[in-house]
């Protein structure tokens, strides 16, 4: 099972849970509430930091981080070179996050760890 930390402006907000781009999860850290309020969604709308999340919405909040890394080719190249199959969408992200979703950290204070 992968597990990965989410940060925003350095303060652990949540993790990435769960073995494949159709079952992980995003889950909030308890504290994420208290500092940045209960259903902040300054992720992403489709992410808001909620004590318990809804299943009915964890696809929107799997396409959230999936679509920060490439499609296509690029994605092939990337899971190519980590030795991972391209649907293990956090072994991917802990190892390229930093690269790929530069550009979405600078849109948003949000960044993986």
């Amino acid at each position: 099972m992968g597990d990965l930390r989410v940060k925003l402006s350095g303060e652990l907000v949540g993790h990435l849970v769960g073995p494949d781009r159709r079952t992980f999860d995003f889950v909030t850290a308890r504290h994420a509430t208290e500092t940045f309020r209960l259903g902040n969604m300054t992720l992403s709308a489709s992410v808001p930091f909620d004590p318990i999340s809804t299943r009915s919405r964890s696809a929107r909040r799997r396409n959230f981080f999936a679509e920060l890394l490439p499609e296509g080719t690029a994605l092939d190249n990337l899971a190519a070179e980590s030795r991972v199959s391209a649907d293990v969408t956090i072994a991917l992200l802990a190892q390229f996050g930093r690269d790929v979703a530069g550009g979405a950290a600078h849109a948003s204070p949000g960044q993986l760890d």
